[in-house]
């Protein structure tokens, strides 16, 4: 009996392993020309990012949206989001949003908390606000003069990969900092 119970579960190990199903599928590969134009010109640099910080999975796939781009100088809104996701499962979102606070402090309580409670984040370098944990980062970006507009950009790790908290920060701060320079580029900022 048992000895029949040890070859079921090899001959399932195998088919599985055949077909390169759970656990023995083979990553994929993230390719820049597939990687968000939001997530910067520097695709090599966010390929790298996102390596260091997705979890293996056998596909990737990558839906960038601009549903509200800043179309002239009149305009002081800009919206744009960055969904990756693997294997069904959505595993990042990067979003870059025009926002008015008076206040940086104020833009971490009202949209970075959401992501991430207040004791977690750590400041890192970065224009007039930048904070991070493992799981997020995020840039409070100077845009427009007048009015006085700011971009927010949020780089959410939905499901991390296996690299240390450490490195996952790190690359979610690369990533942030792409798609900050991105966004300032498009949304035709005063200061950049």
């Amino acid at each position: 009996m048992a000895t029949g119970a040890v070859l079921v579960l090899c001959l399932v190990a195998g088919v599985l392993h055949a077909l390169r199903l759970p656990p023995f599928e083979k990553k994929g590969e993230i390719k820049a020309s597939e990687v968000c134009r939001t997530l910067g010109t520097s695709s090599s640099r966010s390929v790298a990012a996102l390596d260091r910080v997705l979890p293996a999975k056998s596909s990737y796939t990558f839906h960038d949206e601009l549903p509200d781009p800043r179309r002239d100088d009149l305009d002081d809104s800009y919206y744009s989001t960055c969904f990756v996701g693997g294997d069904g499962k959505q595993l990042l979102v990067a979003s870059t949003q025009m926002l008015e606070y008076e206040k940086a402090d104020d833009w971490v309580t009202e949209v970075v908390e959401q992501f991430a409670p207040a004791s977690a984040l750590t400041p890192f370098d970065a224009d007039d606000k930048a904070v991070a944990t493992d799981k997020v980062a995020a840039i409070y970006v100077p845009c427009l003069a007048r009015p006085a507009a700011h971009l927010s950009v949020v780089v959410q790790l939905k499901r991390p990969g296996d690299a240390p908290a450490a490195e996952r920060r790190d690359a979610l701060i690369a990533l942030a900092r792409n798609t900050a320079l991105y966004a300032q580029g498009n949304a035709r900022c005063d200061d950049h």
